[in-house]
């Protein structure tokens, strides 16, 4: 869902809400 879900984002959200949701993901990742 990573990849996939950043695309499907950037095409409903803002570059910044992906930035922060991509980031939110990684810190849950990790």
């Amino acid at each position: 869902m990573g990849i996939e879900g950043l695309r499907k984002a950037k095409l409903s959200y803002n570059p910044i809400i992906v930035l922060e949701k991509s980031f939110a993901i990684l810190r849950g990742e990790l």
